[in-house]
């Protein structure tokens, strides 16, 4: 079952089980799964969804941008193992298994 295994601020760690058509979404705003991430998260910053077995990142026009491998994304992508997503103070890194 694919997996992110997230850090954030003030020490935050989580281990998160994608299911299919069941969005995680990242940002400030309290509905978001990750608010985690700190004052440089956009209030709905980025979204990260597995549907028919392909999981796809996309950044929602963040102000300080998402990144995957150290590179900012301007359009979705998808995921690949031990792909490397930071949005703002959170790192997400994506497991296949």
């Amino acid at each position: 079952m694919p997996r992110l295994e997230v850090t954030g601020t003030n020490g935050f760690e989580k281990v998160i089980y994608l299911r299919e058509s069941d969005p995680i979404t990242i940002g400030r705003s309290p509905e978001n799964t990750l608010t985690e991430g700190g004052s440089a998260l956009s209030r709905k910053h980025a979204t990260i969804m597995l549907s028919e077995g392909i999981v796809v990142l996309r950044d929602h026009n963040s102000s300080n941008g998402t990144f995957l491998n150290g590179e900012e994304i301007h359009r979705p992508h998808v995921l690949e193992q031990n792909d490397i997503i930071t949005c703002g103070d959170l790192e997400i890194t994506y497991f296949e298994d």
